[in-house]
Parts: C-alpha cells; structure tokens; sequence
C-alpha cells in the first residue's frame, strides 16, 4: 500500500468503495470504516450496477437525445453524491463510503463517475468464502460462489491494474481479522485519514443494519468474545462435501493459487 492521498477535510474527500466477493469480509471492513469520526459508510446500494447496465441497455433510446456519455455520467454523479453526502452530514461526518460487493464487477463507470475515487478490494481464500456461504445460504446458493468470486475477484484487479496507487489497494480477509491494526494502520493512512483506536470497536458504534449481526455481535461480546475474531480466517462452521469442493476447484482453483492460498 503506497502513495497515500493528503488528508482532506469536507466533501473535497474522495468518496470510497469497498468491493469484494461477497462473505469475504466486505461488511467487516464496512462497518469498521462506518466506526471512524470521519467516514459514514452506509447499507449496500447497487444502484450503480443497476444504472451501468442500463446504460448499455438503453444506449439507442439514450443516443437520440445526443447528450454523450459526459452528460449522463454527471447526472448519474450529482445524484448519488447528493444522497451519500446528505447522509455523512446527517450522522456528523465528513466524508462518505459505499460498500457494494458487486460494483467489483462495474468499477470501469464507477471511476468514470467518480475519477478521484479510492477503492478498497478486499479477497478471501475462495475455499473460506464457499464454506461461508455453505454457512449462511445453503448448498444451492454455495454452488454459486466460486464462479461469482472468480467473476468479481478478476473484474476488479483487472480494473484496479489501470488505475494510480493512490487510487486502488488490496486488502486480505486473512489479515484484517489476524492483524488487524497492523492491516488498518496503513489503510487509513493511505485514505489520508487520521488513526483512530475506535475503529478496533466497531461493534460499540451504531449502524444503520438489520437486526442479524448486532444479535450475533451482542452475543459473543455477552461470552466474553471478541469483536473481531481471528479464528475466522480459517474455522469455518461448515465443510465442504467432495461434490462442492470438486466444484469449487475446477472453477476457482488455479486463481485461488495465482493469489498464494495453497
């Protein structure tokens, strides 16, 4: 992680995205973000994905009105930041974030939206994400993941590759959960923003979420546990039958090995 943006105070910030394969740690680092004095990350929009596709959906009927794709993108823009700044200034920050797994898939509009943005993609062991999803969605939707993990996993380095240091970054689920000042240090620093310990307790802080995981969080405060526990990165509650992890090595395998999980 290099080239840090100088610290910037107000709207001037560069708004922030957070992509990832879904159940590889994006809502952690979400709420972590959403923690700090200065940043509000709120619920999961997909609305850009949705007004991505339906640009190249409606490209003939749009072409007619001969505004170009300059117009449009500005429009699309002063609509998203107005209700993403309405809600930082609401909640007393200063700056906004967006946490949407699949925008790793549109980063291509979303950075022609948003030149100045910087995005955070986060990647998880495909073998913890399919396990994780066995988990949380069944055996149906965990047959799903590893070509959707591919997909986004690829999409957004393939994205992240043409664009600055100062602009793009990685993070590893491994590592926010098994070191995770180490790993949030330098992250917040490269967001040009001041460390703040509180981000270490995100579970302390309000945020705008269903009821699920602050009853999952009160619980395992209540047991004496802690808010991020390390064991995550490699206990999953569920393993995979041979049929699944067959399935999941043809499909995810040989990128799972390019990014070093053996």
């Amino acid at each position: 992680m290099t080239s840090p943006v100088p610290n910037r105070i107000g709207s001037s910030a560069p708004p922030i995205f957070i992509v990832g394969s879904p159940r590889s740690g994006t809502s952690l680092l979400r709420l972590i973000l959403d923690s700090h004095p200065s940043i509000a990350c709120g619920p999961e929009t997909h609305l850009l994905a949705r007004l991505d596709d339906a640009r190249g959906r409606f490209a003939t009927q749009l072409d007619r009105y001969a505004f170009g794709d300059d117009y449009w993108h500005a429009q699309y823009r002063t609509f998203f930041e107005s209700f993403k700044l309405d809600y930082a200034r609401r909640r007393g920050k200063t700056r906004w974030a967006d946490k949407t797994p699949s925008y790793a898939r549109h980063l291509p509009f979303i950075t022609a939206l948003f030149p100045e943005a910087q995005v955070i993609h986060i990647i998880r062991d495909v073998r913890m994400v399919t396990a994780s999803a066995l988990n949380r969605w069944g055996w149906r939707r965990a047959w799903d993941v590893p070509e959707r993990w591919v997909a986004n996993v690829s999409a957004a380095r393939a994205a992240g590759a043409r664009m600055s240091a100062d602009r793009y970054t990685e993070i590893r689920f491994e590592n926010l959960v098994g070191d995770t000042e180490g790993t949030l240090r330098p992250l917040f620093a490269w967001l040009g923003e001041e460390w703040d310990p509180c981000v270490l307790e995100y579970d302390r802080h309000e945020h705008d979420e269903g009821p699920r995981n602050p009853r999952i969080r009160a619980a395992a405060r209540a047991a004496g546990g802690a808010a991020i526990d390390a064991t995550r990165a490699t206990r999953p509650r569920k393993k995979l039958d041979p049929v699944l992890r067959a399935h999941m090595n043809q499909v995810a395998g040989r990128l799972n090995r390019e990014l070093g999980y053996r």
